[in-house]
């Protein structure tokens, strides 16, 4: 099932056919649908709360909505997003805090909320003993066996855009005011990290990534991408690599607002700036043009890209607002756009699939590119809706 924000539940079969289901419509706003452990389908929306319905039949099997005064009913009308657990429960995000539903009576009793702060924007979870809550209100800690919950001291109030924990349990911290914060999960301390490259107030982190081999990838609003050591608690600025528009030559951005991150097969990081195209940085923190074609192409070399993607042959495929590039091996550059069979100019995000096959979600539906040209999934009719411009999808 998919879920449209302005046109209701449509049903995709696995031929591509789109088939409009009956309820919830397009009146209710629909904006998360996720998979319920017994094969039904919950469906969150913005103006009439939570359904579950069933994912083969036009049939409503459950509606869980605001009810003033009585116990098991959501505390806000406006559902963002569910998480479902066959142990652990049903979570449910709303713009009035978090709540859950509770085996072995999934369906039946809604416990009250746990008082977290409304507008959850970031969810980090550790082996299903703790799930962290980022909020515009601060990072909150909760036990999902128990619901038991309490916010971390000091974040009151932040904030909070992104979330990773490591393999100790400390908890790294992205805000929108407050900087990179690190919480220490055996002494409870919660210290500003890297503030003498990104002192708190200066712009907001967009996005955290912890590497593998420990290293600390930061995405910013406004000063392009930091390579921090997040193993070290120094705040020194020489232990901290910033790629921006400020470095010397070979070494700088072309823009600093950077919209998308990918790796690339040789160890470099791929980087889609909002007005400078795409980059690459070496192993050497050396910048990089994707080729020699890519940077004498102006469509490319000033483009706003918002997704990138390394296909199975090395190519690197660039989405862009006004059209998608696919950078060859040899460096060469090729444009697709509507005449191609894109549904529209505008991407939102790109993705491959267990074949090797690239899909891509437009302005105005979805894609993959088969035999040289990217074909339509479902009408054009049926999936044209802004909705599918966010820039968010993910390999089932």
């Amino acid at each position: 099932l998919v879920g449209f924000e302005q046109d209701g539940i449509w049903q995709l079969s696995a031929d591509g056919r789109m088939t409009p289901r009956a309820y919830p419509d397009a009146s209710h706003r629909v904006v998360t649908v996720d998979a319920a452990p017994d094969g039904s389908v919950w469906v969150g929306t913005w103006w009439d709360g939570l359904y579950r319905v069933s994912a083969t039949r036009d049939t409503v099997l459950q509606h869980i909505k605001p009810q003033p005064g009585v116990v098991g009913g959501l505390p806000n009308i406006s559902v963002a997003d569910v998480l479902d657990d066959p142990q652990l429960g049903t979570w449910i995000a709303t713009w009035d805090g978090l709540v859950r539903l509770l085996p072995p009576s999934p369906y039946q009793a809604l416990e009250p909320r746990f008082g977290m702060d409304p507008y959850v924007m970031a969810i980090d979870e550790q082996a299903g003993a703790t799930l962290w809550v980022g909020t515009l209100g601060g990072v909150h800690r909760v036990a999902p066996r128990t619901g038991r919950w309490s916010t971390i001291p000091g974040t009151e109030g932040w904030a909070v855009r992104a979330l990773a924990q490591d393999d100790q349990g400390n908890l790294w911290i992205g805000t929108e005011q407050h900087g990179i914060q690190y919480w220490d999960a055996q002494t409870g301390a919660l210290t500003v990290r890297f503030a003498g490259v990104l002192p708190p107030g200066t712009g907001s982190v967009l996005s955290i990534h912890l590497a593998e081999e420990g290293d600390l990838w930061i995405g910013t609003g406004r000063d392009g991408v930091c390579l921090a050591p997040a193993r070290t608690v120094s705040n020194d600025p020489e232990d901290v690599t910033c790629i921006n528009t400020e470095g010397p030559p070979g070494r700088a951005l072309t823009y600093d607002e950077v919209y998308t991150l990918a790796e690339g097969s040789d160890g470099s990081v791929l980087v889609g700036t909002s007005g400078g195209g795409a980059l690459r940085v070496d192993a050497e923190r050396r910048v990089h043009p994707l080729s020699p074609q890519a940077a004498a192409d102006p469509r490319l070399s000033t483009a706003r890209v918002v997704a990138l993607l390394l296909d199975t042959e090395g190519g690197v495929w660039v989405g862009t607002f006004n059209g998608v590039a696919r950078v060859a091996p040899s460096g060469d550059v090729q444009w697709y756009g509507v005449a191609d069979g894109l549904p529209h100019s505008s991407l939102g995000c790109l993705l491959s699939d267990e074949t090797g096959q690239v899909w891509a979600s437009t302005g105005a539906g979805l894609a993959v590119f088969e035999a040289g040209r990217w074909e339509p999934r479902g009408r054009p009719e049926q999936l044209i809706t802004s909705s599918f411009t966010m820039g968010a999808c993910a390999q089932a």
